[in-house]
């Protein structure tokens, strides 16, 4: 007998593209098959229910499917590596010819953000030394030195990531 289970764990598409495949009576066959599963029913009652010449065509059907689902499977796998690698190429590229501005972006930004901080700061403080308000606000000023200080402290583990000996 041919195995069934096999059968049922294939899709009825490909179940009638391998019985085309062989043809003849195999196709017949297939498409019994094929319907049977589609429709719910049992494939054991359709196995039985075939004149015995479709039965025997029935194990060259199954056996084709499954070469049929495994070459399926591969192609999807390979097309999954393949946008993969294609993905890592891209990204590696991007990091190769990076324009002069994403470059001096991060460090532009660290600038700034020490200026705004120190301006903030001595203004702020200077005002209250003259008797205007209660100088800088502590937490006003972490936040505006906060992009400085994270890109120093990034650029400084990136160093110790390169020196042996060194622990993060």
């Amino acid at each position: 007998m041919v195995p069934i289970a096999l059968l049922a764990t294939i899709a009825p598409s490909i179940i009638r593209a391998a019985g085309k495949l062989i043809g003849g009576k195999a196709d017949e066959a297939a498409t019994i098959v094929a319907d049977t599963i589609e429709d719910g029913g049992t494939l054991e009652g359709a196995q039985y229910a075939m004149p015995a010449e479709l039965r025997v065509k029935l194990a060259e059907v199954a056996n084709e499917a499954q070469k049929l689902a495994n070459e399926r499977e591969a192609r999807g796998m390979q097309h999954d590596e393949t946008m993969y690698t294609q993905n890592q190429e891209t990204a590696r590229e991007e990091q190769r010819s990076g324009t002069e501005f994403v470059k001096e972006t991060r460090p532009k930004l660290a600038r700034d953000s020490f200026a705004a901080g120190t301006v903030y700061v001595l203004l702020f403080e200077a005002l209250e030394l003259f008797g205007h308000g209660l100088g800088a606000d502590p937490m006003l000023a972490s936040i505006l030195y906060g992009p400085c200080f994270t890109y120093l402290g990034m650029r400084t583990v990136d160093k110790w990531k390169g020196k042996p000996g060194t622990t993060v």
